[in-house]
Order: C-alpha cells, then structure tokens, then sequence
C-alpha cells in the first residue's frame, strides 16, 4: 500500500462573496438545526486541491485548510432554492453540467474518509444511521467514516494510514490496536457528484474482534449517537486471499451481487462506492 504526503497550501479557503450571499437563506435555516446536534463545531479541515501519485509507493496530496461549516453551507445546500432566488449553487456553479476541477473549485470541498472494516471470519461491518444523525440520517454507510482534520496532516513526513482512518475508527469505537496492520489497503479517491465533486478517500482493514466485540466497542464509541446499529454481511473465506480460480471469483461476484441486492433500499454512495473499489481491488491481478 502507498504512503501519503500532504503538502499544505499557503491559504486559508474562503467562500467568494457571492456563493457566501447565495448560500445565506440556507444556511440561516441549516445551521439552527444542526446546531442542536453533539459535537457539531466549525473544525479546521483540509480540502483536497490536486493528486499527485507519479511514484510508485508515495501518494502527494495537495491540500488547503478549510472550515468545516463552509463545508456545510457550500456542498450540503447544493440543490437548496430560496425565496426569490434565481437559481440553486449546483446550477450557479455547474450550470454546464460538470464539475470543477478540484484546484479551481468555489466549493468547499471536505476531504471525507471512508473505511470498509471486517471481522477475522469475513463479515463486513456496516452502520446504519442514526435517524436523528446531522447528515445520511437513516441511510446504510460503510463501517467508518469521518473527515481529515488540519491536525492530521500537519506533521511532516510520509503518513501511515492509521493516522487518517483515527477518526472512521473512533466513530464506531473501534481500538486502533484492534486493526490489522498488513490488511490495511487504500481503495481510491473518488468525487462524489451528489455533493457538488466533494472528494472522498476509500481504504478497507481487518480487525481481530469479532462482530459480537465490534458491537461491544460501538456502546462506547465517541459517537454513538450518530449510528442506529451495527449490522453485518458475511463474504466469508472470499474477504481474503487471492481468488485464484474461475469458481472462487464467480462465487465472490455472487456474494458482492447479494450484498447490492440486500441494501439497495436505503445504502448511501460511500457504501456502494467503497464496496465498489474494493471488488475492484479484490479482482486485481496485482495489488497495490
């Protein structure tokens, strides 16, 4: 698996005047709701401006520090039309129907982390969201996930990804100790369209506790208000190894259908993207 660098840019993101004037009506109505949620605080995260992945075992991510409720009145009010309003941000910004280009884009563009855990014996841990939960409320998501804070990224050198997953683990309690060290496998970045291009990074690891010391974990998690349950769904032996016939590579296909069929009502795009890139992964003829 590659190492990553964050070179940081210089300036501090700031909204242009006039995405901050059209995105006023919404935020005033956004904001007092979430407001009233645990934990919400205007953080200091990165955005991510540009890839660089020319070496063969480094990954260079430019990044620019960012304040996460920009975030929230940017990407999340994307479609929001208010009174008198000409027209919504998603159209204001893509009114040709693509996207930005991450260096150039007006949004804010969170950098959100996503990971696929599972359990010694195959099953792949799945949260559903809490119904109360500030954002994919009642919606099926991978079993971690969260955003790469300023203080992620700041020192130098290369970074182990254990360092970046801290907070996907904390969400559902689960010890960093638990984790496998060799299993953990980056997956990709993606742009998630839904969300005006925001970009999301993908990994999957194995723990050592079993589903039952998963759930076990989650009651004491810094977050627990945030998720519903935990659930579970076994791809067995074919989580692991190499598939090294036509047989173990059609019986994994058909674990990965069932999975798709099973939580097709309610699974959000980070859970079908992140389990998505790992099959990917998983057909590879050589890993990363």
């Amino acid at each position: 698996m590659p190492k990553f660098r964050f070179q940081h840019s210089s300036e501090h993101f700031k909204l242009a005047p006039a995405i901050f004037a059209l995105t006023e009506e919404a935020s005033s109505k956004i904001f007092p709701k979430i407001s009233r949620s645990q934990n919400l605080h205007d953080g200091r995260n990165v955005r991510l401006t540009a890839i660089d992945d020319n070496a063969a075992d480094e990954i260079k991510l430019h990044v620019q520090v960012v304040n996460y409720f920009d975030y929230i009145r940017t990407n999340l009010v994307l479609d929001y039309l208010g009174q008198g309003q000409a027209c919504t941000l998603r159209r204001y910004l893509h009114s040709n129907g693509t996207l930005q280009p991450l260096e150039k884009s007006s949004l804010a563009d969170n950098f959100g982390i996503n990971i696929l855990i599972f359990t010694a014996s195959g099953e792949l841990i799945i949260q559903k969201r809490a119904p109360a939960a500030t954002f994919r409320a009642n919606e099926w998501v991978p079993s971690g996930s969260g955003t790469i804070s300023e203080d992620d990224t700041r020192e130098p050198g290369l970074f182990d990804a254990s360092i970046i997953l801290r907070e996907c683990l904390e969400e559902i309690g689960v010890p960093h100790h638990t984790v496998i060290p060799s299993s953990v496998t980056y997956l990709g970045i993606t742009r998630e369209l839904i969300r005006g291009g925001e970009p999301e990074i993908f990994f999957a690891a194995q723990t050592t506790l079993s589903l039952q010391g998963v759930r076990a974990a989650a009651k004491h998690a810094k977050e627990k208000w945030e998720h519903k349950t935990l659930v579970s769904f076994s791809f067995g032996p074919d989580a692991f190894g190499d598939l090294t016939s036509p047989e173990m590579t059609r019986e994994f296909l058909d674990r990965v259908q069932a999975f798709f069929n099973q939580f097709s009502e309610g699974g959000s795009v980070p859970l079908f993207t992140a389990v998505a890139l790992w099959t990917e992964y998983r057909l590879a003829p050589t890993k990363l």
